[in-house]
């Protein structure tokens, strides 16, 4: 065996990976692969170590401080006896990293609970955080909004003003400013400076906005501080929002006679004789700051993010198994079903906002979501050819005897199957932006580059990816817009055209956030799925096949949609010039409506008799 010690700049920049990885995961598959190369250029003769053969020590160098015991050779030894003090280091930075992470939600979360909405924006009007409040605000289109992760107010100026203002005059006292002032919306503003210690560059203003209806308070705080029961609390919530006794009674629906006997007992429990006075007792305590619904609290804490609003009726079904089965089901009962299969960071959601389109190209969308995606219950050590058996269950569910299917990007694998394994219920399979097989590492460079290295540890280093997609889904749950930005700077002019629709990017949120509502395991297992041998053979797939993909789709590219194209039988490839990834929102119509003309011209609607 020979040994020869490698170059000092290729020890220093092993040192700086080791650093650089204790506060980046995704970094590991590169801290890994230096770590081997060194071995073999200190061992010659010594194979080059596997990534899981490294994994498995630097996991123990990391987890357990195991270090030299876990070396086998003296190259091996030598390398850790010189990496050790870094290791160490590296380990606690992980560490403290990690606490300060978790005082940081702790304090995200405290923010959450008070009434009054605050965000962190800089002078253009982006917003790096906000709390709950201020995103219960800014839902809809009333006088303050967000555009494209911006703060937007009607009219914009004073708003944009105020906040220059603020930030460029460090000694201003704030801004005040007030916002459909003779509205029952009407918001009050104050907007102040906010700067790092010591950094005049980092300027950022703090916006805070009370609202005339932002007076719930807690049942629970209620019925703590002041030993209400829960009937009185929701009288004392509905005095607060002022409600008149008889419009609580009305709504809870109780006789106006109980509604006063509860108030009485509220007055007793306080210590007040009049509603006035009550209303001064509930604010000079700390009640008024803990606004949080139980429900909402219950889901966690929202701070700098978006949280999901459905747009359409969802329901859910029960399955044998005991899993719970969520799903979407929009458009007219009496239209052709087409089940959708979303995309593998996506949910029922994961369409367009705009489901009056729907009947008029005469499609009722079925839209499931997979196990371990948004509301579904997950399904350990699932298979893409378990799928098709939920969906032949809430076929049944819906009474449909025959219906067609169509998948988006990660969907296609599930659509295939289910034509696959259901070749008597399937009348046809509509692709979109398709994802064909993964046949080795030649196919990544036909992908978008910012999922290259998932796939590549999904495919050869699986046990690598959980930490990577833990880095992947905090980014999603804390700033879904940056995470959007940064898919904009990869992708074609149409899909940012698409990405910039406020109606579509909110959809786009909305799925991105039930697609990483559970942890990290489901979307590995997503990931996994999709870039092993799928379990069926693509020519088990009988009904027609029709292919939608951009040719500038930077996403998938279009070469890979010829080759599926190519290995399915009764396929239409439809060559979309000028079109990204994202074509199904912009020919939603178009696509669905197809479908629909197509079924017709071949057979009766799915129905069930």
């Amino acid at each position: 065996m020979t040994s020869s010690l490698p170059p000092p700049r290729a020890l220093s920049e092993l040192i700086g990976l080791v650093y650089d990885a204790a506060t980046d995961l995704s970094l590991w598959p590169e801290l890994l692969e230096g770590v081997s190369g060194y071995l073999q250029q200190l061992d010659e003769d010594t194979p080059r170590l596997s990534h899981q053969t490294v994994h498995g020590l630097v996991t123990r160098w990391f987890d357990q401080g195991t270090l030299i015991e876990g070396a086998a050779t003296p190259g091996e030894r030598q390398l850790l006896q010189q990496l050790i003090p870094h290791f160490v280091r590296a380990n606690a930075i992980h560490h403290e990293l990690a606490q300060a992470e978790e005082e940081r939600d702790l304090l995200e979360g405290a923010l959450d609970r008070l009434p009054v909405g605050m965000a962190i924006v800089d002078r253009d009007g982006r917003v790096s955080g906000m709390n709950r409040a201020l995103l219960d605000v800014t839902r809809g289109k009333g006088a303050l909004r967000l555009e494209h992760g911006r703060l937007v107010a009607t009219p914009a100026a004073p708003l944009q003003a105020a906040i220059r203002a603020a930030i460029d005059q460090p000694d201003s006292a704030g801004r005040s400013l007030h916002l459909d002032a003779n509205s029952a919306d009407a918001l009050s503003l104050l907007v102040s400076r906010m700067a790092l210690k010591g950094r005049s560059d980092a300027s950022r203003a703090v916006v805070f906005v009370a609202s005339r209806r932002t007076h719930q308070l807690s049942e629970q705080a209620l019925m703590s501080a002041f030993g209400l029961t829960p009937a009185e609390a929701r009288v004392t919530q509905g005095l607060v929002r002022g409600r008149t006794l008889e419009q609580i009674a009305r709504e809870h629906a109780v006789t106006i006679h109980t509604t006063r006997a509860q108030l009485k007992a509220v007055f007793a429990k306080t210590g007040v004789r009049r509603q006035p006075e009550l209303m001064q007792t509930l604010y000079s305590s700390p009640v008024w700051l803990d606004t949080v619904a139980e429900e909402t609290r219950a889901a966690g804490p929202a701070a700098f993010r978006e949280m999901p609003s459905p747009a359409a009726p969802t329901e859910g079904l029960r399955l044998r198994d005991g899993r719970w089965l969520a799903y979407a089901d929009v458009g007219d009962t009496g239209d052709l079903p087409v089940i959708l299969m979303h995309g593998i960071s996506g949910s029922r959601f994961q369409r367009h906002p705009d489901d009056s389109l729907l009947p008029r190209c005469g499609v009722r969308l079925i839209l499931p979501e997979r196990p371990g995606c948004g509301d579904s219950d997950p399904l350990p050590g699932r298979r893409i050819t378990d799928w098709p058996r939920d969906v032949a269950a809430l076929a049944d569910h819906l009474g449909l005897d025959r219906f067609a299917v169509a998948g988006f990007s990660g969907g296609t694998p599930y659509a295939l199957a289910t034509a696959a394994l259901l070749p008597e219920r399937v009348s046809s399979v509509t692709l979109v932006g398709c994802a064909p097989p993964f046949t080795g590492v030649e196919d990544i460079r036909h992908y978008l580059p910012a999922f290259r290295m998932a796939m590549l540890l999904a495919r050869y280093t699986p046990s690598l990816l959980s930490p990577v997609m833990r880095v992947v889904i905090k980014g999603i749950r804390k700033d879904p817009q940056r995470y959007i930005e940064q898919v904009k700077t990869q992708v074609t002019d149409a899909d940012r055209e698409i990405l910039d629709d406020p109606a579509l990017r909110k959809a786009y949120v909305d799925g991105l956030l039930a697609s990483v509502r559970h942890d990290e395991r489901e979307l590995v297992l997503e990931t996994l799925l999709s870039v092993q041998d799928w379990g069926f053979e693509l020519s088990d797939v009988r009904a027609p096949v029709t292919i939608w993909h951009g040719e500038d789709d930077r996403h998938v590219s279009i070469a890979l949609a010829e080759r599926i194209g190519r290995q399915l039988e009764a396929v239409a490839l439809n060559r979309l010039p000028q079109a990204g990834h994202f074509v199904i929102y912009a020919l939603w119509q178009t696509i669905f409506s197809s479908i629909a003309d197509a079924e017709r011209s071949a057979q009766p609607l799915g129905l069930a008799s």
